[in-house]
């Protein structure tokens, strides 16, 4: 276990007593702990209602390790506990304390947080505050997800030197407890954080009004850049590489592939047209024709180049995404550079982060090629793109850079080339004004 110390410092406000002290105290805290299951690397939080694996009175906060005993057997990882009750102080003044553990804890005297841990390793955390004689709140939340399990906290009385193990007769718990358990695995879901959607869990099923189809296999494992199912039912997937591949498999249970085309640079769209796939790569709409005469698409002998030259440059974030049918027309986006490393490209003016002259824009071509025509811009990184239940279109944008969050945007269609392109936001002077 690899200790890490750390010292915080608290407001000099005394804690007082608290003020409805359970009738009837007995020496000790009151430990409970929940089995859960799945990987812990934060917080955990269990549903409510829900009686604990494991419930006694501890005597001793010097250490408590794993196996945590439990009537269904021991605890040892994937769990999450509390240590609660009171601790009593005969002489007022500046208490401090040590809390040491692995995984995840949590200090709380009287409500007030000393000292609160999200680290999946040893931690050594100490804190003071004062406070009067009487009987004061403390509460332990606690949390293990692997390895070797340890909660232990001491204190260091005013005027002493060093710290000790707190004397049982000063943790109290309520007497009389009825220690009710139930064996099993707990439903439980990740502490909410404002930094996150959702609960962090992971998705149990699809939303019923959705089927879910696997198509994996342990010799396919593309890294997929675009999908598209032909109209004879094979699936069409376009790898993300900078010599990508499209493969059409025809059986989605067994994954077979077969190789349709190669070469093609960073594939991020795909459309059936015309009997024949298109192809949206870095810089290039691509019709792939098979010219053979047995009547079957599986094989592009021959590549089309359909439209190209559209402002772009070798900047690693300059993506070509997307390729939809709609009104007569195929319709793809480009995004933005961005700075880092060494691809700092800065299209337009040079020293200036503008992008209005191209990069970060929806484009649309005639279905037989041609006839390129900038349709909107503003996007940072347009990389979705979809047909709505009127038929309409709506392009994502993904956050990042001077975009807070991810956004879905209907897109708006000029009825005249004459009419200014609809904008959507994105940066267009020098970083940082």
């Amino acid at each position: 276990m690899r200790a890490i110390a750390v010292s915080l410092m608290l407001c000099a406000t005394m804690a007082r007593a608290q003020s409805t002290p359970p009738t009837n105290t007995i020496p000790g805290l009151t430990l409970w702990a929940w089995r859960l299951e799945g990987d812990l690397p934060r917080w955990p939080r269990v549903d409510d209602g829900q009686t604990p694996n494991a419930y006694r009175v501890v005597e001793s906060i010097a250490a408590i390790r794993d196996p945590i005993a439990a009537d269904d057997g021991p605890l040892v990882d994937h769990f999450v506990g509390e240590l609660r009750g009171w601790i009593r102080i005969d002489t007022p003044g500046r208490y401090m304390f040590r809390l040491v553990g692995d995984d995840g804890a949590r200090l709380l005297i009287d409500g007030r947080e000393l000292y609160d841990t999200e680290r999946l390793a040893g931690f050594v955390g100490e804190d003071g505050l004062e406070l009067t004689a009487g009987l004061h709140e403390i509460r332990i939340p606690f949390y293990e997800d692997a390895g070797k399990f340890l909660v232990s906290l001491q204190w260091s009385a005013p005027g002493a030197v060093g710290y000790t193990n707190i004397p049982t007769d000063n943790l109290r718990t309520e007497a009389g407890q009825t220690f009710a358990t139930s064996p099993g695995i707990k439903s439980w879901r990740f502490a909410s954080d404002a930094r996150r959607p959702g609960d962090g869990n992971a998705l149990a099923a699809p939303h019923p009004a959705y089927r879910l189809e696997k198509v994996r296999t342990p010799d396919f494992k593309p890294q997929v850049g675009a999908l598209c199912f032909l109209p004879d039912g094979r699936l069409a997937l376009a790898e993300w590489q900078h010599d990508g591949k499209v493969w059409l498999l025809s059986n989605l249970n067994a994954a077979q592939p077969t190789l349709l085309a190669e070469g093609l640079s960073e594939p991020l769209g795909l459309a059936w047209v015309n009997g024949a796939l298109v192809v949206t790569q870095r810089g290039e709409i691509t019709r792939l024709v098979d010219t053979s005469a047995d009547g079957v698409y599986d094989h592009a002998d021959r590549y089309e180049c359909l439209a190209s030259g559209w402002p772009q440059s070798a900047n690693y974030h300059e993506f070509t995404f997307n390729m939809v049918p709609y009104k007569d027309r195929l319709w793809f986006s480009t995004s933005v550079p961005l700075r880092g490393g060494l691809t700092n490209y800065v299209p337009g003016t040079d020293g200036d982060f503008t992008t209005s002259n191209g990069p970060g824009s929806v484009w649309s071509i005639a279905r037989n090629g041609g006839d390129l025509q900038r349709e909107a811009r503003g996007f940072r990184t347009p990389n979705g793109m979809g047909r709505g239940i009127a038929g309409d279109l709506f392009v994502c944008d993904n956050q990042g850079s001077w975009m807070p969050a991810s956004r879905l945007n209907h897109l708006e269609i000029r009825t005249s080339r004459d009419q200014p392109l609809p904008f959507y936001g994105h940066q267009e002077t020098r970083i940082g004004r």
